[in-house]
């Protein structure tokens, strides 16, 4: 964290965060809705990647699952609820509910993902500290909505940068073309 908020200085001027606040005016009070389907690659106590037989086992079932789903996405519950490994979400269809933008409570991939789809669209493989996912945006919810004042400023401010910082680590990762190991 420290490296990123050196990169990722506080220093927005009014004008920037009005710019930001117009582009993503949606993520101020407002959740998305998904479901997902989770493929385990790494080991459940652990989080160390599975021995290459298990890792080809689970290679075998995310192909198995892509190639159960339908182009459009209509059967992803009833595929989520065969063959998901989230024990906690399958049994609903994959559904996790709903999620902020930057929502402390899941891993960053997963908000990013539902995020950045249309309500219905499923997404590309993703991969987590827990596995692949496959995610299926259901809803979008604006619970409030927040006005461009000098008392949202800082709420502003803090989702300018953490998005700003996000885009550091997606970017930085994707370059290396890193492996997340543990």
């Amino acid at each position: 964290q420290g490296w990123l908020n050196y990169l990722e200085p506080d220093e927005y001027a009014r004008a920037q965060l009005f710019e930001f606040f117009n582009a993503n005016a949606r993520a101020f009070g407002g959740q998305v809705k998904f479901a997902h389907i989770l493929v385990q690659h790494r080991d459940a106590g652990t989080g160390i990647l599975l021995a290459d037989e298990a890792f080809g086992r689970a290679t075998a079932r995310l192909a198995d699952i892509k190639a159960r789903l339908l182009p459009d996405g209509s059967n992803f519950e009833e595929v989520a609820r065969l063959c998901s490994e989230d024990t906690r979400t399958a049994p609903a269809g994959g559904e996790v509910g709903l999620a902020r933008r930057f929502d402390d409570r899941l891993p960053a991939v997963l908000c990013r993902t539902a995020w950045n789809l249309q309500d219905g669209q499923v997404s590309d493989v993703v991969e987590s500290q827990y596995g692949w996912h496959l995610v299926k945006r259901l809803d979008f919810q604006q619970q409030i909505f927040v006005l461009f004042t000098d008392d949202a400023i800082p709420s502003i401010r803090l989702v300018t940068r953490r998005s700003r910082q996000e885009e550091w680590l997606f970017k930085a990762r994707e370059n290396a073309k890193l492996k997340l190991l543990w």
